[in-house]
């Protein structure tokens, strides 16, 4: 018979043909692919932030995700990024008694040639933010190959209610914070020390006129990006050797 019944613990919800008759925003709307990657996103984001609950996402009877309860952060984040930059991330964690952090950052090496792997994390949410934006890449000065090579890092912070005022953007996506110069100097403490301490011998401080004789000189052995050789391990050292070659640079 049909009638009420309990299932398992934890929150089901499905929804189905919700703008059937009335389409969200029709003009707005992007091609069926551009949308399904919005909701992927969201959807993967969520599973970051919260490893210990599980996830599944589906589409027209195809899985896109299957992500168990408890797999771990890294497990999660790997779900998202290649495998081997995964397994490089470095995990970073700090508390200066108000705001707590974990990071999952990649060595130099792992870089992007665009920001989509740099996300951060309050609570629980996703969220853009300048100031931690602007503590990881001081975090990365000098250790990154010259010509916009962007790091892969991805910060998740809990800090109290009254510590982060979240109503300054109507879809919660900012923050500011109560204290901006303790939390940038938080962040990029902690990444900086785990960098320094992943890679003995960096940093290496570049003038302008020398990044750009460096940044020709790699260019030719190399070139950063997806599935290219700066994911291996020997490019950093490739770099280091492009630094110190007894050979002067032209």
């Amino acid at each position: 018979p049909v009638e009420p019944a309990a299932s398992s613990p934890g929150t089901v919800v499905l929804v189905e043909e919700l703008f059937r008759h009335v389409p969200a925003r029709r003009k707005f709307l992007r091609t069926p692919a551009t949308e399904l990657g919005h909701v992927r996103d969201v959807v993967h984001r969520f599973a970051a932030a919260f490893p210990d609950v599980g996830f599944r996402l589906r589409t027209d009877g195809r899985t896109l995700l299957e992500a168990p309860a408890g797999e771990g952060r890294r497990a999660r984040l790997a779900r998202q990024i290649d495998d081997d930059v995964a397994k490089a991330l470095l995990e970073v964690r700090d508390d200066d008694g108000l705001v707590r952090l974990e990071a999952w950052i990649g060595p130099p090496s792992t870089t992007r040639r665009d920001g989509r792997y740099e996300l951060t994390w309050l609570g629980g949410r996703h969220v853009r933010d300048r100031t931690v934006a602007h503590a990881v890449r001081e975090a990365y000065r000098d250790l990154l190959p010259p010509g916009g090579a962007r790091p892969v890092a991805f910060v998740f912070l809990d800090a109290p209610a009254d510590a982060v005022d979240v109503n300054v953007h109507p879809q919660k996506s900012e923050v500011r914070w109560r204290d901006a110069g303790a939390v940038h100097r938080l962040v990029r403490r902690a990444l900086r020390r785990a960098l320094e301490q992943a890679q003995p011998g960096v940093p290496v401080t570049f003038t302008a006129e020398r990044a750009a004789r460096v940044a020709e000189h790699v260019a030719s052995s190399f070139v950063f990006g997806p599935r290219s050789p700066a994911y291996t391990a020997s490019a950093p050292s490739a770099l280091r050797r492009g630094l110190s070659d007894a050979t002067p640079l032209p």
